[in-house]
């Protein structure tokens, strides 16, 4: 059954970057785990860039706050990016955002400093405002 969602996976200068676009919801819940959980073994940043994702329920937000505990065991970091409307709600109220770093999108604008060339992890977390 295929869900809607897409799983974009990239390699840059500062960690491994997933684009995420869809809703993020029981359904699509397999699917997000399956993708995200070979990425444990990664070097540097684990960037989800989540400006695609207009919705996330419980489901998947248990799998974001188990990809942190899996990753944190390993000396590695989650990073939520560019998460914005009901989303960055649902992330709140779940209190994620205190356990995940986390960069809450302006309306009208996603970033992605991963992008620059030799950006290293600092320079993006900098850029995200996250310290």
């Amino acid at each position: 059954m295929s869900t809607g969602l897409q799983v974009h996976i990239a390699a840059y200068a500062c960690g491994t970057v997933v684009t995420v676009a869809g809703e993020l919801d029981l359904p699509a819940a397999p699917e997000l785990r399956e993708a995200l959980l070979p990425l444990v073994r990664t070097r540097g940043l684990l960037i989800l860039d989540m400006a695609g994702v207009p919705f996330i329920d419980g489901a998947c937000v248990g799998i974001l706050v188990g990809m942190h505990r899996r990753l944190a065991d390993t000396g590695q970091r989650l990073v939520l990016a560019n998460v914005h409307g009901i989303v960055s709600r649902v992330l709140d109220l779940a209190e994620v955002t205190n356990l995940v770093a986390t960069h809450q999108r302006e309306p009208g604008g996603a970033i992605a400093p991963w992008a620059a060339p030799a950006a290293s992890a600092r320079e993006v977390l900098e850029a995200l405002g996250i310290e």
